[in-house]
């Protein structure tokens, strides 16, 4: 059987469906950073940041990135402290 790419997205996925990079993304947007310093951070464009944290407000189910900063750290996502 042959692998595809869908098939390696969806082993990297973690919880509430967010890919590797989501998380990475959500980790940095509970600490308060902007799509400009996620993009520096990780070495991809604020466009490309944008679009993960649009990944993730939907996934999430919730309306902005506050919320999914709230989200995230409710269920465990991301811990603080």
């Amino acid at each position: 059987m042959k692998t595809t790419s869908a098939d390696v997205g969806r082993a990297t996925r973690g919880p509430a469906d967010l890919t590797q990079r989501e998380l990475q993304v959500l980790r940095l947007l509970v600490e308060g950073l902007s799509n400009t310093e996620i993009s520096r951070l990780l070495h991809i464009s604020p466009r490309t940041a944008q679009n993960h944290v649009a990944a993730i407000i939907e996934k999430l189910h919730v309306d902005n990135r506050t919320q999914a900063a709230f989200r995230a750290v409710a269920i465990g996502l991301v811990k603080i402290g």
